[in-house]
């Protein structure tokens, strides 16, 4: 249940703020437009779109290096990933995310089939 509640508020604040993100063009367009909102204000929205993305994702393992929040720098030390890096991985995973609408049963089933022989 604290997981829910968890999930629950983050999906709240991203409803305030016009989210969340459903593809990879919508992100490409936030963060494109730099006169909206400063950096930091689209690294914390950005954040949290990747905390739900982690939190939702059925397609992807939760330790999935496109979930990661912070980043090591070459001296080895961490920091939050900036607005754009989160994007880059916000943008893949929702381009995984619209692949996968793309197959039907009979290429999946081809799948299968060159699979087992």
């Amino acid at each position: 249940m604290i997981q829910e509640r968890k999930r629950t508020a983050i999906l709240q604040k991203l409803k305030e703020q016009g989210g969340p993100f459903t593809s990879a063009e919508e992100v490409d367009d936030y963060l494109a437009d730099l006169d909206d909102l400063n950096m930091k204000e689209k690294q914390k929205r950005m954040k949290l779109e990747i905390t739900y993305a982690r939190d939702t994702s059925t397609l992807l393992p939760k330790a999935d290096p496109l979930f990661k929040i912070r980043k090591v720098d070459m001296k080895g030390k961490q920091r939050d990933k900036t607005a754009v890096e989160f994007g880059e991985a916000l943008a893949i995973l929702l381009g995984r995310k619209a692949d996968r609408k793309a197959m039907d049963y009979s290429t999946f089933k081809e799948c299968l089939r060159k699979m087992l022989s």
